[in-house]
């Protein structure tokens, strides 16, 4: 009688462990994402982190002939490249920027101000992708979908007036010599 009592309860106590392991991994199970998935006010084109993470391109261009100025040429300063730093950019370059004309359009800007109502939710934490994020873009174009123009704006400038564009026809990645010529502009955000 005494070995079923001991059984029952080393059991009863092994249950309640993966009870409880089970629960812990419910809690902390979050959605995993995929590449080319409508979420987030657009579409995944970029996972990290087990695809809890990642980043998502706005569903169509934000002008298709937008200049990266706001009508002065100036060299904006140290912007950096990679992953995530798009954001960063996107709001130094508009601090920067703004005070040239407080109504001027420019590249960053509409990103920055672009917004995706869905449901109850908004999405406004949209930017200019740096260099290496238009890359990772390119990269995934066909299943992104909507580019009909050669040319994005990265937000990473190389020097006083020349910024890094992409050309979604060919790959390349080249540096413009002008921040004034007009070319796309597509707005991302991170998960």
């Amino acid at each position: 009688m005494k070995r079923i009592h001991i059984l029952l309860s080393i059991v009863f106590f092994l249950t309640s462990l993966t009870t409880l392991a089970s629960k812990k991994v419910d809690e902390n199970h979050s959605p995993k994402h995929y590449i080319g998935e409508r979420f987030g006010g657009g579409i995944v084109f970029h996972i990290y982190d087990d695809g809890k993470h990642g980043l998502i391109a706005a569903k169509q261009d934000q002008n298709h002939g937008v200049v990266w100025y706001n009508g002065l040429t100036r060299h904006v300063g140290e912007l950096e490249d990679g992953l995530g730093l798009g954001k960063a950019n996107t709001q130094f370059i508009m601090n920067t920027l703004i005070v040239d004309d407080a109504q001027g359009i420019f590249a960053a800007r509409i990103c920055a101000e672009y917004r995706v109502t869905e449901g109850s939710n908004i999405y406004k934490d949209w930017y200019l992708p740096s260099k290496f994020e238009l890359d990772l873009l390119y990269q995934q174009r066909k299943i992104v979908g909507g580019f009909t123009h050669d040319n994005y704006w990265s937000s990473n400038e190389y020097q006083y007036n020349s910024i890094w564009v992409q050309n979604f026809g060919n790959g390349l990645q080249r540096i413009s010599n002008s921040e004034s010529y007009a070319n796309a502009a597509r707005a991302i955000r991170a998960f």
